[in-house]
């Protein structure tokens, strides 16, 4: 196994895992599902909130055909294209179960066997764990209550009173769907 194992190939270890190659240091990265697969799999409407020359991981500008503000699965795309355009070695639909530190090293426990690695870079993202904080009235409200990571489309709600809560990226880019609906 290389001396340095990322998990998570999104956006954050696609660009950890390059520079390290720039620096001569093998990496290999880790990845549950396939490349950047998240954005690719969220709520309809998903966009990047920044425009795409901000947005581009280091070396490779996203494509001028995109949009200034790629949806999600355009951004999939790109990271997919990122990892091919410097040959980063991902390794997909492999899980990590466990990570500990143990005679000077990472061992790690996946679902294609143990790993061993000197340096560890986890790069896990946000969505994959939601975190759904306790409101006054939650547990006795009747109706139902999503999390942003379950939400895909505005259709189930349309006609509805709903109330979004937080006005980050996902609660105001959900909001405007809704609205719509």
């Amino acid at each position: 196994m290389s001396a340095t194992v990322v998990v998570g190939a999104g956006a954050a270890g696609l660009a950890v895992a390059r520079q390290l190659q720039r620096r001569d240091i093998d990496a290999v990265i880790l990845e549950q599902a396939t490349t950047g697969h998240v954005w690719g799999e969220h709520y309809e409407g998903l966009h990047l909130h920044t425009l795409k020359q901000n947005s581009a991981l280091p070396g490779h500008e996203m494509s001028r055909e995109l949009p200034d503000l790629p949806a999600g699965d355009e951004v999939r795309d790109y990271l997919a294209d990122y990892r091919d355009h410097f040959g980063l070695e991902v390794r997909e639909h492999v899980s990590v179960a466990s990570a500990r530190w143990a005679d000077d090293e990472w061992q790690l426990r996946t679902t294609e066997g143990d790993v061993s690695a000197r340096v560890l870079v986890a790069a896990t993202g946000i969505w994959s764990r939601p975190v759904r904080p306790e409101l006054p009235g939650l547990a006795t409200f009747p109706g139902p209550v999503v999390h942003s990571a379950q939400y895909r489309s505005p259709e189930p709600f349309a006609g509805q009173r709903v109330l979004v809560v937080g006005a980050g990226n996902s609660g105001s880019e959900i909001a405007v769907g809704l609205a719509d609906a």
